[in-house]
């Protein structure tokens, strides 16, 4: 890792540290080691002023904040959590506030829920074998203090430790740069000048030291230097033919026991396991974005939005007027916000979740075409790559030409608004006048095009403008909205034919009623859903019933409680 930060630029590298010093600090139990680790990585910052306040929170043991990555690709990413969470299990724990840690910055990442779940595990699996190896060696042992004690080995033992390191690592040619620093702790063990120069003979010609019966020592520190020897040999997740023989000889002439040698073969059976399985962690990292976002990112058309972290623009184009220009579509990062919904579904964002910037997104997820003003929140209806197939609602000649012609109209509507539209600060006005727009594009194309699925958008698009309204203290606008839905709901629940829109049209006239206190509809709408048990719902497919019986069983608890969902006992659309 520390080869790595060499080439993070200095902001890069402040960042690093900063995570760091987070990672230690929220365990409150940190050795003395962790603490000289940090501080060689800190010593690289090439600021003298930001070396010296991240030694500070050090010092007074606070916590400095979160802040997003810039411009690291996600295989630097996956080396810096990996590393991380080797901080995490240096007390061969892995507490709660440490999980807690690992599993914001796997936001900030963008690291997709599963990957995250990999590389937990894979931390719990090194507990367990840090473990095994504490109980094999019966002492206590900390990932960053030195496995074999040199210090205290007579001059025999400290030879035939340095014979068997020295040759393992000329097998493994001497790549890793902890591995030539536990080189320099030999040298550092040892005064004899002529043992030092042998030593370096040995590496410089490429020689290995003879393999000898060792001295006497305890089998507990052979074990612990057959245990170094191993590691040395299973560093990239696998062990060469050259390695396990020099092990396998080591073992022979050790003349352990067979109780020993099992056990010991178990551990680094194991180790190279967990070893192999970092190594997959780390070339085979997954976020949440699709692989078609992902080339967006390399080719720069998605990007993270300068002022706002939690924000993705992507570069698309206007499938309506085809206008070839390029036009920002806001994506929400994933988990960014910490979100809640409303009595109808619709999602209520609450602020940010650390190290994240807070964003209302039901504010700007309208895209707005500037030369067209066609509107959407959708962005299949709008060109991402060139590939992409106009949507069938869009690709009507009718729909296109009525709407283009009508363009001048529309000028009007949104020309107090036209600079803030391509912004995230859009005002209330603003995005009220956007949402306006998609519903009247709903509308035109739906007309050339009839479809339930348009209708379902439509509610949506209500749902979310009455949410926004009520928040900002319009309760009589949000209510039309409200009622605009409704209108909307019934003419499917009275005449759809897709089951699952019918219901969720069901359960927002049962909620909506319950709002009203609209005692007449209330009875009618939770008979529906009684009805539609006994007579669809049983010969449904496993699937489909079981969504089916979840619903019931939500709409059946919100009935029970239905006093409720009166609007005299709410705080706007929400329960309070």
């Amino acid at each position: 890792m520390l080869r790595l930060i060499k080439e993070f630029k200095p902001e890069q590298l402040i960042w690093y540290g900063q995570l760091l010093v987070k990672m230690v600090i929220v365990d409150q139990n940190f050795s003395p080691s962790e603490l000289q680790f940090v501080k060689e990585v800190l010593a690289q910052i090439p600021d003298e002023k930001e070396r010296k306040s991240l030694v500070g929170y050090l010092e007074k043991q606070q916590e400095p904040p979160l802040r997003q990555p810039k411009s690291l690709n996600k295989e630097v990413l996956a080396q810096v959590f990996i590393q991380l969470i080797h901080v995490a299990l240096a007390d061969n724990e892995l507490h709660a506030a440490e999980l807690a840690l690992l599993k914001s910055l796997s936001r900030l990442f963008d690291f997709h829920p599963n990957y995250l779940k990999d590389c937990l595990a894979w931390a719990q699996d090194g507990i367990y074998i840090r473990r095994l190896q504490q109980k094999l060696a019966k002492r206590t042992l900390s990932l960053r203090n030195e496995l074999v004690p040199v210090k205290k080995l007579n001059t025999e033992q400290k030879k035939w430790y340095i014979d068997a390191v020295v040759a393992a690592l000329i097998h493994e040619g001497l790549k890793e740069e902890k591995e030539l620093n536990l080189l320099k702790r030999m040298f550092a063990s040892t005064e004899s000048r002529e043992e030092q120069i042998l030593l370096r003979n040995h590496i410089l010609l490429q020689h290995r030291p003879p393999i000898r019966r060792p001295p006497p020592m305890p089998e507990g520190l052979t074990l612990l230097i057959l245990m170094e020897v191993a590691l040395i040999g299973a560093r990239n997740g696998d062990m060469s033919y050259q390695s396990s023989q020099h092990l396998r000889l080591l073992a022979d002439v050790s003349r352990l026991s067979a109780k020993s040698y099992n056990e010991l073969m178990e551990w680094i059976n194991q180790s190279v396991l967990w070893k192999k399985r970092e190594r997959d962690l780390l070339n085979q990292v997954r976020l949440n974005s699709s692989e078609e976002e992902e080339e967006a990112k390399k080719q720069g058309r998605l990007i993270t939005h300068p002022d706002n972290n939690s924000i993705q623009v992507r570069k698309v184009q206007c499938f309506v007027c085809g206008s070839g220009k390029d036009l920002p579509l806001f994506q929400l990062r994933h988990l960014s916000q910490k979100t809640s919904q409303n009595i109808f579904g619709t999602p209520i964002f609450l602020g940010a979740n650390e190290g994240f910037d807070p964003i209302d997104f039901n504010r700007i997820k309208v895209v707005v075409c500037p030369a067209c003003l066609f509107a959407s929140p959708k962005k299949e209806h709008f060109i991402r790559q060139k590939k992409d197939q106009t949507p069938e609602e869009l690709s009507d000649p009718r729909f296109k030409g009525e709407w283009i012609r009508q363009v001048l109209e529309r000028e009007e509507q949104i020309e107090p608004y036209k600079k803030q539209i391509s912004t995230i600060q859009r005002s209330l006005p603003a995005a009220i006048a956007c949402y306006d727009l998609a519903i009247d594009a709903v509308r035109h194309y739906h007309a050339h095009l009839p479809k339930e699925s348009n209708q379902g958008q439509l509610i949506n698009l209500y749902l979310t403008l009455a949410e926004l309204k009520m928040q900002a203290g319009l309760r009589e606008e949000a209510e039309n909205d409200l009622r605009l839905a409704m209108d909307l709901a019934k003419q499917i629940y009275l005449k759809g034919r897709a089951p699952q829109l019918v219901l969720r049209c069901a359960r927002l006239l049962l909620i909506s009623a319950l709002y009203f206190e609209d005692e007449k509809n209330i009875g009618e709408y939770m008979n529906f859903f009684h009805r539609y048990k006994t007579d669809k719902a049983e010969g449904f497919k496993l699937q489909d019933r079981q969504e089916f019986m979840k619903l019931y069983q939500e709409v059946s608890g919100i009935f029970s409680q239905r006093e409720r969902y009166k609007k005299s006992a709410l705080k706007g659309f929400k329960l309070l």
